[in-house]
């Protein structure tokens, strides 16, 4: 499995989650916004999971911009497919991730 296979395959796995939860997005996103500041320790267990995932990028790819520029995309994805509840910028976005492992 190369590079690019990988990273295309998180975004399908995205569009697989929006049709089988009917574009519910984030369970950590979803609940952010609603749990006060004070809440540290759930706080803490939102940034934990979205570390781990911008870590999983960033072993695959030893460029930080890079890699932080993929994270960038795949979680904005998560967002526009749950508000226009759509996957055409997850397709999007899987055609810049190719031009952009083909230009670095």
């Amino acid at each position: 499995q190369t590079l690019e296979e990988k990273f295309l395959k998180s975004f399908d796995f995205l569009i697989y989650m929006n049709e089988k939860e009917d574009f519910r997005g984030c369970s950590f996103l979803n609940i952010l916004s609603e749990i006060p500041g004070e809440k540290t320790e759930i706080h803490k267990v939102i940034r934990n999971h979205k570390k781990t995932l911008r870590d999983a990028f960033m072993g695959d790819l030893k460029d930080p911009f890079l890699s932080d520029h993929i994270y960038l995309l795949f979680e904005s994805c998560i967002l526009t497919s749950q508000l226009y509840r759509s996957n055409e910028l997850i397709e999007t976005s899987k055609t810049i991730v190719k031009n952009l492992l083909l230009t670095s």
